[in-house]
């Protein structure tokens, strides 16, 4: 027995969870479609955006082509000459690694080649190409040996919403059989070595993936994380981790350190900012009528704030040094069947919110602090871990089923009070129904009784004559009437919370299909000729209670429904066959008779006393009521109204 009631109660259970499995089950086949990507990478700005401020890198510092610098020259265009001037004064202040983030190729003047015996000369300085359309080839003349160790490309991923949240780190170009490195990686790449020894290696988890030393660098797939089909996700690429400072939103620490060129050729500034340090050279601000020709970086947008391609190239550059000499955390993220669980968890948690919610305040204030649970674990795990997880689903989930069932709660609660409220009354009733039976007793007793006794005692005595005994009954009469009027008035109160059947009287507040049953058990056991032959008695009555539904109403729909039935009772005769339903189509009640009796008539529609209920209850309801000969024989009957 106990096993039975487990199981019972774990069937209860399923049952009760088929809402919440099936929302759940909605909002997983929506993230299977790709529906939630632009939610999920907002989400993921917002938390970065949260994140605690950071100190400027010590390890990296930007010097940015300014006006002022261009000012000192004849012309309002960099030339070669001014270009190598500024990376030899750079290069005497001995940084770890030089970046020249320009395409640099058609520069005007004469002394180009001062500048590539720069490059040749030392292996430290860096510069760029553009290998996605348009491509944009390496300064003309650097020998084989400096395009392939120093050159990397500058490229970087817009998402669908014009944000950049991902970097190259590798990329084998399409028609082209060497392996191409980002900018951003061969500088942190020369750092790391000159600094800590660690050379790139493959990763060890993922062999495809880049590492250094224990810091391996997660690789992006176009299904990863929160992204779904991403065909601009190919070659090697992570997700960068922005350094804190970047949204400003109030006084946050510049993220790095940023010199101008013009203070750096008048050597005002430090020189710890360069020294052993990771430096990029490149445009300062692109709002300034400035060409460098093809130089010209494009603006770049993260969460509506602009950065430049020298910035961008500088958080590309810094999350992987950070990660590896601070232990900083690289954005990574669980593998789909971990990601869809965390989904499920969260959801589930919002169908045993049903649980606590024995009010709807306290439903609400569970379902806020699961949600803040939410948020906090998912921004926790971003900013310490930097695990990416699907918040933005799971907060769905955890929302529309935290709602829905403390709506559900709600709902059983009120019922319950109905039902305590429906007990109460009937106690009520019971005790005022045995102060009437005591009341018409003491009555009787006082009242007919009296005079029956003192009949009965004239007449053994033979103290009355004919006469007087008919006088005698005749009070008797009276008293008694009297008495069944008395009773009439005093269950006035009664008579509007029950309805008379036949030989049942029954009680308006139980819900209207059980009235139906009854009054059909009812109706049809009377010695109606219509029903003598019936072979075949068809009825289905589906549960309705519509809140609106008046005790008026009820009785009216009971009264209607007696009527329709007694009306196939007195005029279907030789049916055999009498089908009952009741059920609920396009958010109206439909309440039918149909018999194979002997059919109407007339063909137009008596304005009997059925009739007559029908046409008060369309108005009332915003029904239909419909009669008319059945095919081939017998009646159709129905009444049909809006209850929702």
């Amino acid at each position: 027995m106990g096993w039975m009631a487990f199981r019972t109660r774990a069937w209860e259970l399923m049952l009760e969870g088929r809402l919440g499995l099936g929302i759940i089950g909605v909002i997983v086949g929506l993230r299977l479609l790709g529906l939630f990507q632009f939610l999920e990478l907002l989400t993921l700005d917002r938390l970065q955006q949260l994140s605690f401020s950071e100190p400027t890198d010590p390890h990296i510092t930007l010097i940015g082509i300014d006006e002022a610098y261009l000012k000192h020259s004849d012309t309002a265009f960099l030339q070669y000459t001014d270009l190598a001037k500024l990376l030899e004064t750079i290069l005497v202040y001995q940084p770890t690694v030089v970046g020249v983030d320009m395409v640099i190729d058609d520069l005007s003047g004469t002394e180009k080649s001062r500048l590539l015996k720069l490059f040749e000369e030392n292996e430290h300085l860096l510069t760029v190409e553009k290998v996605r359309p348009p491509m944009i080839a390496p300064l003309e003349g650097l020998s084989e040996e400096v395009v392939e160790n120093q050159v990397g490309f500058n490229d970087f991923s817009l998402d669908d919403d014009g944000n950049v949240r991902r970097m190259f780190l590798g990329w084998t170009p399409i028609g082209s059989l060497s392996f191409r490195k980002s900018l951003a990686l061969l500088l942190a790449e020369r750092y790391l070595y000159e600094h800590r020894g660690l050379e790139l290696e493959n990763g060890i988890r993922d062999p495809d993936a880049m590492r250094f030393g224990d810091v391996e660098i997660p690789r992006l797939d176009p299904n990863a994380g929160g992204y779904f089909k991403q065909s601009s996700v190919y070659g090697i690429q992570t997700l960068i981790n922005f350094r804190s400072g970047l949204i400003s939103g109030g006084n946050i620490s510049q993220p790095f350190k940023i010199l101008k060129a013009s203070d750096v050729v008048k050597s005002s500034f430090s020189k710890e900012d360069i020294s052993q340090k990771i430096v990029i050279l490149g445009l300062l601000d692109p709002s300034n009528v400035i060409k460098f020709g093809s130089a010209v970086p494009l603006r770049l947008i993260y969460n509506k704030d602009r950065l430049t391609g020298l910035e961008l190239q500088a958080h590309a550059a810094s999350q992987i040094t950070s990660a590896v000499i601070n232990g900083s955390p690289l954005i990574w993220f669980l593998s789909t069947p971990l990601e869809y669980a965390f989904i499920v968890v969260f959801g589930i948690a919002g169908i045993s919110i049903k649980k606590a919610a024995t009010s709807t305040l306290n439903g609400l204030l569970c379902l806020v602090a699961v949600g803040f649970l939410l948020i906090l674990t998912s921004y926790w795990s971003l900013t310490l871990g930097g695990l990416w997880l699907p918040a933005a689903p799971a907060l769905l989930a955890l929302v529309i089923n935290g709602v829905a069932y403390v709506a559900v709660a709600q709902s059983e609660n009120r019922w319950q009070v109905l039902v305590q409220e429906r007990d109460i009354a009937l106690a009520a009733l019971k005790l005022e129904r045995q102060k009437t039976i005591e009341h018409a007793f003491d009555t009787i007793h006082n009242g007919p009784l009296q005079t029956l006794a003192n009949l009965l005692r004239l007449i053994r005595d033979n103290q009355i004559s004919t006469e007087k005994v008919g006088d005698e009954l005749k009070r008797l009469n009276q008293e008694i009437r009297d008495i069944g009027e008395s009773l009439k008035q005093d269950a006035i109160s009664d008579d509007n919370l029950y309805i008379k059947v036949g030989n049942s009287r029954l009680d308006l507040s139980i819900p209207l299909h059980e009235l139906f049953y009854e009054i059909y058990r009812e109706t049809l056991e009377r010695p109606f000729p219509g029903f003598q032959m019936l072979k075949i008695q068809a009825r289905s009555l589906e549960p309705i209670e519509p809140e609106n539904l008046t005790i008026e109403c009820k009785r009216k729909l009971c009264r209607f429904f007696e009527e329709t039935l007694c009306n196939v009772g007195r005029h279907a005769i030789g049916a055999t066959r009498l089908t009952v339903t009741g059920k609920t189509i396009e958010k109206s009640y439909c309440l039918r008779i149909v018999d194979n009796g002997s059919g109407l008539q007339s063909p137009k529609v008596s304005r009997g006393r059925g009739t007559k209920i029908a046409c008060e209850l369309e108005a009332v309801l915003k029904g239909k009521f419909i009669r008319k000969n059945n095919y081939p024989r017998g009646v159709f009957c129905e009444f049909r109204w809006v209850v929702s």
